[in-house]
């Protein structure tokens, strides 16, 4: 049998971190501002409804993504005050 191997980085870090990490895939893999170019220059709330309303599967993973951002920022912003 395998052991699992225990990993140094803590859960709460993991989860902190987790924007950055997907931004970094993102920006390697060269798909950067693509659901920005979807909704015209600007991402909005309205935007990201009309991109998960979307027939294509890539938009709406990409709205969804944005979808988890927004909350996550607002998230943060509300636990700094």
């Amino acid at each position: 049998m395998k052991k699992k191997k225990s990993k140094s980085k803590s859960k709460s870090n993991k989860n902190n971190k987790w924007i950055q990490i997907a931004f970094q895939k993102i920006k390697k893999k060269g798909t950067a501002g693509k659901f920005r170019e979807f909704c015209g220059g600007k991402v909005t709330i309205e935007c990201i409804e009309d991109g998960l309303k979307s027939k294509s599967p890539i938009i709406r993973k990409r709205a969804n993504f944005m979808k988890n951002v927004f909350k996550a920022r607002a998230k943060k912003k509300n636990t700094k005050k």
